[in-house]
């Protein structure tokens, strides 16, 4: 065949009625649809009765224009034919934008597991030794339950050529400063709680020389629970240490949830330290995953999956939302001020009104320090209802305010049916138990300081490990 019949041959297939426009947009839309309705039913976190009535009207909006487009004469129906076929294109990709921010949303919470924890240490030496930074050399004094002594050392040498000697309890490291003008090592968080507070040892007398970093690879959660769950829940505050902490158990066949608040305060043995106890609040102190290990050592659970939240993070997310709704039926003032670091306040406490008021992130904080269930489950209900209103229309932005509040380890397939309930605003039952604990004076820091805490009796603490086992049954 010659090139001029093969030419003549191409536009005669090109001319036939099925490459005519409003064939191929028919096409088009057709094929659109199919894929947006099978990728819309194949994904978890889409609710199956949402995804089979958009396809439903995607499919009738098709069938209309095919119709309107071929079938009438009429330039005006097949204008609105025409229509409803761009219309059903366009309504085609808007599911395929709520499906890529769901899987972008997901690849940052991957990218955002830390493989490793950051410990903060810090040189101390008395105001009245005179050595400064740059003229440190010889030895630095330690304390038996340092987190890391071996790699916080390794690191320290890289800049200062120091052997460290070793005491049994940090109580002899405060008074090695003060009579032999020695300089100490020490988590920094440790620092602020135990000096800070010029409770004991006062800051004036104080001074840091040098601070830094030291990173440790996180061990892994190999948890494969993924319907039924507990979630160790922790925010940790500027100097470091626990603001409050939570056990959340999930049920999502049940759709029940129940929060166990541990008290910062509660004393608990020390994971694989025989024979010592500290507040939990206090426990991050011996390493990163102490405080978690420990509730699971003394209530006997396992906590699968861990979400830690910064409390200046929590602070600003709750401001995104302008703030929460909370009622108290009696005026009451909070045992913390509304700041950030309390280690460094002088600020008086907060008054809460016997109203329903609107508070800012640092006051729901300092209201959720209190610890109490009442207040707790309000505050959660408050910021569920602030999501659950803007939850179609916002989703991205409450998918980005979630990545900048918290680093989790939750698996997809778990995040996704959190994720569909929202959507689909699916009504859980959330409880929330407190911890029934005696008050008693109580040494912290393995040191002779002495302040209220709260001790369990292990009556209750069985207690408390079936209520969270009901959840999971």
């Amino acid at each position: 065949m010659s090139s001029e019949r093969k030419r003549k041959s191409w536009k005669r297939i090109a001319k036939h009625k099925i490459f005519r426009k409003r064939n191929i947009i028919s096409l088009l839309s057709i094929i659109l649809t199919s894929i947006t309705g099978i990728i819309m039913l194949s994904t978890n976190w889409i609710p199956k009765n949402y995804a089979t009535n958009i396809w439903i009207t995607l499919l009738a909006l098709n069938i209309i224009g095919i119709i309107s487009i071929n079938v009438h004469k009429k330039a005006f129906i097949k204008g609105i034919g025409g229509f409803l076929l761009g219309g059903s294109i366009l309504l085609s990709l808007i599911p395929y934008s709520y499906i890529i921010t769901t899987n972008q949303f997901f690849q940052t919470v991957s990218k955002q597991q830390a493989s490793y924890d950051k410990t903060t240490y810090c040189l101390i030496k008395s105001i009245d030794n005179p050595i400064k930074e740059d003229a440190l050399t010889g030895e630095v004094i330690t304390y038996k339950d340092i987190f890391n002594k071996s790699g916080v050392m390794k690191k320290l040498n890289k800049k200062y050529p120091l052997k460290d000697k070793e005491y049994p309890t940090i109580e002899n490291v405060m008074e090695q400063l003060k009579q032999d003008k020695a300089i100490a090592l020490m988590d920094y968080s440790l620092y602020e709680a135990l000096i800070a507070s010029n409770e004991v040892y006062h800051s004036a007398e104080y001074e840091i020389l040098y601070k830094f970093d030291v990173y440790t690879k996180k061990e892994k959660e190999n948890s494969n629970n993924k319907d039924k769950y507990n979630i160790y829940l922790e925010t940790i505050n500027p100097a470091g240490l626990i603001d409050f902490n939570w056990v959340i158990s999930l049920n999502h066949k049940t759709k029940k949830a129940l929060i166990t608040i541990i008290p910062t305060n509660l004393n608990l043995p020390i994971y694989e330290k025989q024979n010592k106890k500290d507040w939990i609040g206090y426990q991050k102190t011996y390493g990163p995953s102490i405080p978690k290990k420990s509730i699971e050592q003394a209530f006997e659970i396992n906590l699968d999956y861990t979400i830690s939240i910064n409390t200046n993070d929590l602070v600003s997310y709750i401001n995104s939302y302008n703030g929460i709704e909370y009622c108290a039926e009696n005026e009451y003032k909070t045992t913390t001020p509304a700041v950030l670091n309390l280690y460094e306040s002088t600020t008086e406490v907060l008054t809460i009104s016997a109203s329903c008021e609107n508070y800012n992130g640092l006051e729901t904080i300092a209201i959720l320090r209190e610890q109490e269930e009442d207040s707790t489950i309000q505050i959660i209900q408050s910021i569920l209802d602030q999501i659950k209103k803007t939850r179609i229309l916002s989703y991205k932005d409450n998918l980005d305010r979630w990545n900048q509040l918290a680093e989790m380890n939750l698996p997809k397939s778990s995040g996704e049916k959190i994720i569909k309930d929202i959507v689909e605003n699916t009504n859980w039952e959330i409880n929330v138990q407190t911890i029934e604990a005696n008050k008693t004076k109580q040494k912290i820091f393995q040191t002779n300081i002495e302040r209220a805490g709260l001790e369990i009796a292990e009556n209750k603490r069985e207690q408390i490990r079936n209520e969270i086992n009901k959840v999971l049954e």
